[in-house]
């Protein structure tokens, strides 16, 4: 993989469950659209053997939490399951040529975790200042699968996931800075705690823009 692609897209939708002084509790579900490119698998010769079709429908259900007990520091948390509900046709045979429907391959069931707290250094400062608020955050995220991965074969070709299971365990650590009363602005790092098939990189840089209307 050397390009760049339009990935799928997911929308939300979210409501308020519970609402107190301190604490806030949301829940909503998200749909994930199959607009990202197919996958294509070729011999080093360019031979093409496999062909999966990204036809895949996820349903994204969540729910999260926001406990603020003073006026700077604050905890969240974010539990979600992700739910293939559709499939991905699968069309291969190793020797090429003609690639008929061997089968279909659904995503594995997904858990995602997340467990974050951040502390205001300060924040209101009124507005003759650009920068309203400045927030330290500390972040921890857990994704598993709920299931063993699914495999298709036949024509002599097999697709599935060599690691079966996944376990990631990230930790992450960043700014966030609010600039205005609308435009939110976070950057973090984020180190993986876990190895082999679980470690997905040696370190990430994230960001993320939010803006209010």
């Amino acid at each position: 993989m050397a390009s760049t692609d339009f990935g799928d897209i997911a929308l939300f939708a979210k409501s308020r469950l519970v609402e107190l002084q301190t604490l806030l509790v949301s829940g909503g579900v998200g749909v994930g659209f199959p607009t990202g490119p197919d996958s294509r698998l070729f011999r080093a010769d360019g031979t093409q053997v496999a062909w999966i079709k990204n036809e895949a429908l996820h349903l994204l259900p969540f729910v999260g939490t926001i406990w603020a007990p003073n006026d700077y520091f604050y905890m969240q948390s974010f539990l979600q399951v992700d739910v293939d509900a559709h499939g991905n046709t699968v069309s291969g045979s190793a020797t090429g040529g003609r690639l008929p429907t061997i089968g279909k391959l659904s995503d594995t069931m997904l858990l995602n975790a997340d467990l974050s707290a951040g502390y205001w250094i300060f924040r209101d400062r009124g507005q003759n200042y650009v920068v309203q608020g400045l927030a330290t955050i500390v972040e921890l995220n857990y994704a598993t699968t709920l299931e063993s991965a699914d495999s298709v074969t036949g024509n002599g070709i097999l697709i599935t996931d060599a690691a079966n299971r996944l376990d990631v365990f990230d930790i992450s650590a960043g700014v966030h800075t609010q600039l205005g009363q609308t435009l939110a602005l976070t950057t973090a790092f984020t180190f993986p705690l876990g190895s082999n098939y679980d470690k997905r990189a040696d370190w990430e840089i994230a960001g993320l823009v939010s803006w209010l209307f």
